[in-house]
């Protein structure tokens, strides 16, 4: 038996080392190249390009109506359905020789000029939003009584800039134990007062036409007058010549008031 093995050990390798040598790769000389043909590919890349399949195509925006469009006869009609008709009444508040004329239609205007005391045709002027009040110091400046301080709006009317009205042609008149007392602006207070509300001083600039500037104006007054009014009066440096008057709104205390009332100081 171990002869037979050993003999068919031999067939069998033998027979693997014929199978490896039938199994040789082709030499160079029997591999057949094919020349390199760019027109071919060429071809060959816009046929597959052409067989994708194509983007979806957008369905175009749908045609937008346009705005209507309305004769003048038809507006006129829609204005006379929807809105009410305002009755123009003009009235002349002030005419005089060789000056403009104003003319107010109360129908069209918003502005309320019955609040407005008014110096020619140059400017008006009326108590601002603010209540006038009382106060022992404003800014760095110390009264000798109590400060009166008026808030005020100033509106040039005239078609010219207006290059300067002086404070102190304004004064605050009040009435203690049945006698007037009038007293001139103190310049300190209104320009310390203007600076802590942040708007203008009257005396500081110039008011272009058509504007109207907020404004303070400080007293140095007896707190215990009643029936205030800002009276208004052009000096000789003026280029206007004109005199009013305006019922102030009784002024309120500060809490100033009362701690020199407190501290035994009599105003």
């Amino acid at each position: 038996m171990r002869k037979y093995a050993g003999l068919i050990k031999i067939i069998l390798l033998v027979w693997v080392i014929g199978s490896l040598s039938a199994c040789t790769l082709p030499s160079e000389s029997q591999i057949v190249s094919t020349p390199y043909d760019p027109v071919s590919d060429l071809v060959k890349t816009i046929q597959s390009m052409s067989s994708r399949t194509p983007y979806p195509t957008g369905t175009p925006y749908p045609t937008q109506t346009p705005y209507p469009t309305y004769s003048p006869e038809e507006i006129a009609t829609f204005y006379a359905r929807n809105i009410p008709a305002v009755t123009p009444t003009v009235r002349i508040l002030r005419e005089t020789a060789g000056q403009n004329v104003i003319l107010v239609n109360p129908g069209l205007w918003s502005r309320d000029l019955s609040k407005y005391a008014f110096c020619e045709d140059r400017f008006a002027v009326k108590i601002g939003y603010r209540q006038p009040y009382f106060a022992y110091a404003v800014g760095n400046e110390v009264s000798k009584s109590q400060f009166l301080l008026v808030n005020l709006m100033v509106w040039n009317i005239s078609d010219s800039t207006i290059p300067l009205i002086f404070h102190k042609q304004f004064k605050a008149v009040g009435t203690y134990r049945g006698e007037k007392a009038e007293y001139i602006s103190y310049g300190p207070a209104g320009i310390s007062a203007s600076n802590r509300w942040g708007v203008p001083f009257l005396s500081s600039q110039a008011i272009p036409p058509g504007v109207e500037m907020e404004t303070w104006l400080g007293f140095d007054v007896n707190p215990h007058a009643t029936d205030w009014k800002l009276v208004f009066e052009a000096d000789d440096s003026s280029d206007f010549s004109c005199r009013f008057s305006l019922d102030m709104p009784q002024p309120e205390f500060s809490i100033q008031y009362y701690k020199t009332l407190e501290s035994g100081g009599t105003p």
